[in-house]
């Protein structure tokens, strides 16, 4: 396993806990969906550059990109589905990170 398999990784199994800092329970699974699916190319994008892949010089490739956006993905549904959702962790941090509805009512 690369430097950039491994980070990536990482950052999927950390992304659920990111993504329910901006997401909100009232939200349809659509937009949910929608928010995950950019969350996880921006950070797979990040995470390429950091990682060398995507420096000025070097043949420019997307591969690195692409298979850094489907390990964050991967690890994000895994963690999120195995860990994070049965234990309500990022139930928990949506609720603590949303307005409640009588401040939404203002």
């Amino acid at each position: 396993m690369d430097d950039l398999t491994t980070w990536s990784l990482l950052v999927g199994t950390v992304a659920p806990l990111v993504i329910a800092v901006a997401q909100r329970p009232r939200w349809s699974n659509t937009a949910r969906s929608v928010i995950s699916i950019l969350f996880c190319a921006v950070a797979g994008l990040g995470t390429a550059y950091l990682d060398g892949s995507l420096v000025m010089g070097k043949p420019l490739t997307f591969s690195a990109v692409i298979h850094s956006v489907l390990a964050i993905f991967l690890a994000a549904q895994v963690t999120y589905r195995n860990v994070w959702k049965p234990t309500g962790v990022a139930r928990a941090i949506e609720q603590a990170t949303s307005p409640s509805d009588s401040a939404l009512a203002r």
